[in-house]
Order: structure tokens, then sequence, then C-alpha cells
């Protein structure tokens, strides 16, 4: 079963004023049919479970109003006490999963993209999920058509191939390492998108990053429900070091 997980905090400081704290870009309609982020719910068009969301308090009642007005009733939304980054968020979805599913496929997302073909990103995830191996984190790059210090980078060992070996993950450049990447061919715009079963993942989480995985199993062990939220415990919660994906895992 492919499992949707969709990181929903981010605070829009880049499209301010259109996008405010208390309003951010991925709940606008900016392009396409509805906001980014009801783009990001119905995404995958093939059969999946509920999707999981990730985010704050601040957005809570935005997410459950957005998701109701594309016909999305069901839906598991985790309240974040404060933002973490996206390894944090990526392990809580990954023991919300295991939980039920261990053997479960997450398709993780960011709320604020815009992916127009929907019928080729389905394709993809289907094939990555009926084929990823034991150990394995797919993600998904872009093929850069221009020098860009906005986004993050992927290297690959062989860029023509469609599955690739990552050789690093590199941070927003500057113009100049931008045209170099752009020149060498080998790097493609990091997408934010992982793919990866549950279960897997928890175990690197216990070889890589074991204080950060004892303190959010425990912050989703002692969650409690509110309302139609679940609600992480903010006490082993506030503990953690927030750290990104790709980083802390890959």
């Amino acid at each position: 079963m492919i499992y949707p997980v969709i990181l929903c905090g981010g605070s829009g400081e880049r499209l301010w004023p259109l996008s405010r704290k208390s309003y951010p870009k991925q709940f606008l309609e900016l392009v396409g049919d509805g906001s980014l982020f009801q783009q990001s719910a119905t995404r995958i068009t093939c059969e999946t479970s509920n999707p999981i969301i990730v985010t704050n308090d601040d957005y809570r009642f935005i997410v459950r109003q957005q998701l109701q007005e594309v016909g999305i009733e069901e839906a598991d939304v985790i309240i974040e006490h404060e933002g973490k980054n996206t390894a944090p968020a990526i392990l809580v979805a990954a023991l919300h999963v295991a939980s039920r599913d261990p053997s479960g496929v997450m398709v993780v997302m960011p709320s604020d993209h815009y992916i127009p073909d929907q019928i080729a990103f389905t394709s993809m995830v289907q094939n990555a999920a009926e084929n990823i191996q034991i150990d394995q984190i797919i993600c998904l790059g872009i093929q850069p058509n221009r020098p860009e210090t906005g986004y993050g980078y992927i290297k690959v060992n062989n860029i023509g191939d469609k599955v690739s070996k990552v050789e690093q993950f590199v941070e927003k450049p500057n113009l100049d390492v931008a045209n170099e990447y752009l020149a060498h061919g080998s790097y493609l715009w990091n997408a934010g998108i992982f793919i990866v079963r549950a279960g897997e993942l928890l175990k690197l989480a216990e070889e890589l990053q074991l204080e950060m995985m004892k303190a959010t199993k425990a912050a989703f062990d002692n969650s409690k429900n509110d309302l139609d939220f679940i609600r992480l415990d903010p006490e082993p919660w506030g503990k953690i070091g927030g750290d990104s994906f790709d980083y802390a895992f890959m």
C-alpha cells in the first residue's frame, strides 16, 4: 500500500507579502487548480491510503478545510509542537504508518510544489513502490534547465539512467557554482520527494539517528487525539535536534 505523506509546516517567507506566516504559499491558489497543498493531497491518482499530513497548530484548521474542499474527508493530521525540519517530521510519519503496516511505502512530498503531469508522476511513484529494495530510499530529482540558486542539488553517478545512485547532496549554491553544476551535467535539482518503506526507515534511524529516533518515538507514543488531530507530546518533541532528511539519512 502507498501512503502519501505531506509535510506542511513551511512559513512561506519567500513569497511575502502574498504569502504570510499565518497563510503561507502552500494554501494559496498560485498555479493550476486549487491551492498547492490541495494539489499535493490529490497528486497521486492510483489507489492509496488516506493521506498523512504533518503540520503545526497554526495551520491545522486550514489543512482540514482545504482537504474537505477537494473531497478528502479522511486524513491523518499530525501536529508538531514546533518545527524540527524534515527528518523528525518524516520519522514520525513512518512511526504512524509502521504502527499498522510496517511494509507500507511512504511517498513523502512537500506541500508547495507544482507538478502539472499527474499521470507521469503517479506512474513514477507506482514503479518506485513496486521495485524499491530493502534498505533503499528513492529520492526524485529534476533535470535543471537553468542555473538556480534557490534549490538544493543531487549529484548522481549516471545522469542517463532513470534510477541512479546518489553521490552527494548539495545545499543551495551561489550563481557561479550553479553554472558549474549545469555545465557538468551530473547534478539534478532536489525535489524533496522521497519514497521509502516505513519499517525500513525506522531500522535505518536506529542505526544512524538513535537519539532522534528515541525522542521522536516518545513524542509519538505519548501523542493524544485532539478533535480529529493527532497531537505529539511536546516535551520529548522539544528535545529533538532538528535536521533535514537528506543529511540525516542519506
